[in-house]
């Protein structure tokens, strides 16, 4: 009886060792794995200070960010509405100056489940006169000129990661320029096309052979009168040929005679030297302070080039719509490189932005990649730092706390406490 007590014992010893300590049943450790999860990037309604810019030029170039963004990290996710993005705006404004109420602005966003903001101040854009081209050879040329300032703004800490003070100058020819897709686009010809290249290049044929039987009998014609020119030409030369020897002859007897006048003039000629340095000493006085006021002429014409090259473009319309929106694209392309440079350095991050009951509500869900099962840290905050304007800065802390999703929706999810108490004042969750 006793063996039949401790063998009871030992094996319930040894389920709970197997089993190990007790869990809620919907924690699944199973589904604890990695999973790459998207990080979801805002856009804050951009400062557009240029009145040539448009709103649809500011819309494409949003698309433009977004698209550029997408292609170089795949694992970036905007929410989107027939490719625009959506645009948070910047109503709330810091009293006295012109500076956005970050925290304001921040709290919405985490609330929309962003873990970064974009948002961005264009200054002017313009067309500007440069000199281009080989040196040696360079000439004024029209040249468009972009000024702006492009910020990331993390939704965690409210800090920037990222600040870039741009101004770009480019060649508008260059800019103008056939695009590769254009290009790529002109190469694909359809089959049809092909079919009609091939006749026209018949037709062709023919008519060039055509125009070869008339080319041959208007040679042979051409020829024949080439013959008898020629001959008359021979006769001529002969005759110039002895009218240049009696003309050389002279030319010999009077050279002789120069070459002694020379002698006596050459004299002549050291003695006027010495007169015309004295002369010359005396002018150069003069000539440096010429030379200045042709310099100053000089660049009054380069100013006056410049104001030919801006008047000419001004005249031509050339900052219009279309080089508006390849300008913005091609900055699109530079920014959206070094947002995602950024980006790749920030691990993922969510937000709790309320609680209900027992359950934790975040701003992520299926889109963002969250499934059922998946665990989160909570980290907790350390306090916050005061800047200037009143800014708020918040300050991470260590993990206080763990929850598992147990519902998901496309934009939400909820997840309950496996540990930790107040977990909606973290600063964020992540893996």
């Amino acid at each position: 009886m006793k063996f039949v007590k401790f063998l009871f014992i030992a094996i319930c010893l040894f389920s709970v060792m197997i089993s190990g300590c007790a869990r809620h049943p919907f924690y699944k450790k199973k589904h604890d794995i990695n999973i790459k999860l998207n990080k979801k990037i805002g856009i804050v309604m951009f400062d557009n200070r240029e009145n040539k810019i448009s709103p649809s030029n500011i819309n494409s170039f949003y698309q433009n960010i977004v698209a550029q963004m997408k292609k170089l990290d795949a694992s970036l996710y905007f929410i989107t509405d027939d490719n625009m993005p959506e645009v948070l705006k910047t109503t709330s404004r810091l009293l006295s100056t012109d500076h956005i109420d970050r925290e304001a602005l921040i709290e919405t966003a985490r609330e929309k489940g962003y873990q970064a903001l974009i948002w961005a101040r264009i200054h002017d854009m313009e067309i500007i006169s440069q000199k281009a081209g080989i040196y040696g050879f360079r000439k004024k040329m029209p040249f468009i000129q972009f000024r702006g300032e492009f910020s990331l703004f993390d939704c965690e800490t409210h800090t920037k990661l990222w600040y870039l003070p741009l101004v770009e100058t480019y060649r508008l020819d260059k800019l103008l320029e056939d695009d590769a897709q254009e290009k790529d686009e002109l190469n694909d010809i359809s089959e049809n096309e092909q079919v009609d290249l091939e006749l026209a290049d018949e037709q062709e044929l023919d008519i060039l052979n055509d125009v070869n039987e008339e080319d041959q009998d208007v040679l042979s014609d051409i020829t024949e009168e080439d013959q008898d020119v020629l001959e008359i030409a021979d006769e001529q030369e002969k005759d110039v040929t002895k009218n240049d020897q009696d003309v050389l002859i002279e030319v010999i007897e009077e050279d002789a005679d120069g070459l002694e006048s020379a002698d006596e003039q050459k004299l002549d000629v050291t003695k006027n030297d010495q007169d015309v340095l004295i002369e010359v000493i005396e002018e150069d006085a003069d000539g440096l302070e010429v030379a200045d006021e042709q310099e100053q002429n000089v660049l009054n014409d380069v100013d006056e080039e410049d104001q030919v090259v801006l008047s000419d473009a001004k005249d031509k319309n050339l900052l219009n719509d279309r080089v508006i929106e390849k300008e913005l694209a091609r900055i699109s392309k530079i920014v959206a490189s070094q947002m995602v440079e950024v980006l790749e350095n920030e691990h993922w991050k969510g937000f709790i932005i309320e609680k209900d009951d027992d359950l934790y509500v975040i701003s992520a869900g299926k889109m963002s990649g969250v499934v059922n099962h998946m665990t989160f840290n909570v980290i907790g905050s350390m306090g916050t730092i005061h800047g200037i304007y009143k800014q708020k800065y918040l300050i991470p802390g260590n993990k206080i706390g763990k929850i598992q999703i147990i519902e998901v929706d496309d934009n939400e999810s909820k997840g309950m406490p496996l540990y930790g108490n107040q977990l909606e004042n973290s600063t964020c969750i992540t893996r």
